[in-house]
């Protein structure tokens, strides 16, 4: 079990200049979309976000992402769910460690 406070997950292999914290009812813009941290902490045991992606121009998604999994920023390439922190019980302030992984040319 990760110690309070920590990522979910080992962050040593993954450069910080690459990681973006971002807490829970909080929001990040990376180009034309924008991501909104609905609920983050453990589900079943796992480390999990909710998360709402919304495009500029009207398009939406919302995607319940494990770490490790990648949600689509529709033109603006993928976010990677790094780590989750807190969230343990409804009254612990949460947050995300996300990257950006831009589209390759």
């Amino acid at each position: 079990m990760p110690d309070e406070g920590r990522p979910a997950v080992p962050t040593e292999s993954v450069p910080t200049e690459f990681l973006v914290r971002v807490k829970q009812s909080a929001q990040l813009r990376i180009g034309t979309a924008r991501v909104a941290v609905m609920v983050a902490g453990p589900r079943e045991g796992v480390p999990t976000a909710r998360l709402l992606v919304r495009a500029d121009d009207g398009r939406r998604a919302q995607s319940d992402v494990e770490v490790g999994q990648r949600v689509d920023l529709f033109d603006e390439g993928e976010l990677e769910l790094v780590g989750v922190e807190g969230g343990r019980d409804p009254k612990e302030k949460s947050a995300v460690l996300v990257r950006h992984l831009p589209h390759q040319p």
